[in-house]
């Protein structure tokens, strides 16, 4: 394991989507990294109010590195914001798991992982697109600025929360409708109680 005495500078950085993760970069080396928490928090976050406990924590970084496979390096850093070193993963090894959860075959085994699957899908669909259109901009000779990543990143979140909006409201008008049938359903019942007939005993299809 390479230790790095060298204090990181941290930043928050815009993944996209809404994701945010706290960035550190190592003057010295120049390199970019986040360390294992941030990881955890951004692709895990169903297990992060479980996060204090030990063992989770340590299955957590056990999925990461088994995710990664035997070629990627973890680094130790200290931070602007902490003196004590951490273990932090490199830019590349972020793309790598990144990948590696897009692409992963969710079974039984491992549906645990959906959540995580989800969140890398929607992050890196985001980078995909800008680093797409940013190729397209280079060959017409356009500059992408911080300005315009800034102003594609906002775009794909509102039109992310614009389809969620979307999807809430079909969700609540299908509710709406099953509530509907079930009173009519209800309804209809009572009335035949009413008359000292069991509905469950009538002969034939059931009219709803």
């Amino acid at each position: 394991m390479t230790k790095n005495q060298d204090f990181a500078k941290v930043a928050q950085v815009d993944l996209g989507n809404g994701c945010t993760i706290e960035g550190l970069w190592n003057p010295v080396t120049d390199e970019f990294g986040s360390a294992f928490p941030q990881i955890s928090k951004v692709f895990f976050e169903t297990y992060t109010d479980a996060s204090k406990n030990s063992l989770v924590r340590s299955n957590i970084n056990r999925t990461i590195k088994r995710l990664l496979g035997k070629d990627f390096s973890l680094v130790r850093w200290k931070s602007e914001l902490n003196s004590n070193e951490v273990t932090v993963l490199k830019t590349k090894d972020i793309e790598d798991l990144i990948w590696e959860l897009v692409v992963l075959d969710i079974t039984k085994k491992n549906e645990n992982l959906i959540p995580a699957q989800k969140i890398a899908r929607k992050i890196g669909k985001g980078i995909f697109g800008m680093g797409l259109i940013e190729r397209y901009r280079d060959g017409f000779g356009l500059e992408s600025n911080k300005e315009f990543r800034d102003n594609f990143l906002k775009e794909q979140l509102d039109a992310a929360n614009a389809k969620i909006s979307e999807m809430e409201k079909e969700l609540e008008g299908a509710m709406r409708h099953d509530i509907s049938q079930q009173a009519i359903q209800e309804e209809y019942e009572r009335q035949l109680r009413n008359q000292g007939i069991n509905p469950w005993e009538i002969p034939g299809d059931e009219p709803f």
